[in-house]
């Protein structure tokens, strides 16, 4: 060990040193370069998570969207349809038959009302005569499947009758205040009945 003197230990520790220095510093651009790789890869799916969160996001709000709009939908054929439930109602249940004039000193016209329906339904009947003082009314209730005969007094042939109804819909539109549905018959007696004296 006569070769090793403090000289050429210092250059044989300089040599070490800078083996271990390069080492160092290749092992580090390894695990910088390595870093830099998984941080470019995080950057890279977080930009993929966001564009996914973008579309998920867009995707929701059209299917909001397209509920929204077939809810709207919905909504407005269920109106029709409770519109046409209720056209049809008491006027496609109740008719007027039988009708007979009476003559006299007080004109009498008889009706009969006939319910072909599966419920009851009030009714006002009401000559339509434009002065209100020569308006007649009747009211009553016509039970599913039955006949109401209803007797107008002061009615002459050619006028027309009002009827007024009420029964259980589906709508929540009512025609008016007091009365659901509202028509006019035509009154055109059969037959001419008795002559009272």
């Amino acid at each position: 060990m006569n070769w090793i003197n403090a000289d050429r230990a210092a250059v044989i520790v300089a040599v070490l040193a800078l083996l271990v220095s390069v080492a160092a510093v290749v092992v580090s651009i390894f695990y910088g370069h390595r870093q830099a790789h998984i941080a470019a890869a995080a950057k890279e799916e977080a930009r993929r998570s966001a564009d996914a969160a973008e579309r998920q996001a867009s995707i929701a709000a059209e299917a909001k969207a397209a509920a929204e709009t077939s809810a709207a939908e919905a909504h407005a054929t269920r109106r029709m349809e409770a519109r046409r439930q209720h056209n049809a109602g008491a006027l496609k249940d109740l008719t007027l038959r039988q009708v007979e004039l009476r003559l006299g000193r007080a004109p009498e016209l008889s009706v009969v009302l006939r319910n072909e329906g599966s419920q009851p339904y009030d009714y006002e009947i009401r000559n339509d005569h434009p002065s209100p003082s020569a308006r007649f009314a009747t009211r009553g209730t016509i039970k599913p499947k039955g006949a109401a005969k209803i007797v107008l007094r002061g009615m002459f042939p050619g006028i027309r009758i009002e009827a007024f109804f009420n029964g259980e819909c589906p709508c929540d539109e009512p025609d008016s205040p007091r009365w659901h549905w509202r028509t006019t018959y035509d009154v055109e007696p059969e037959r001419e009945g008795t002559t009272a004296g």
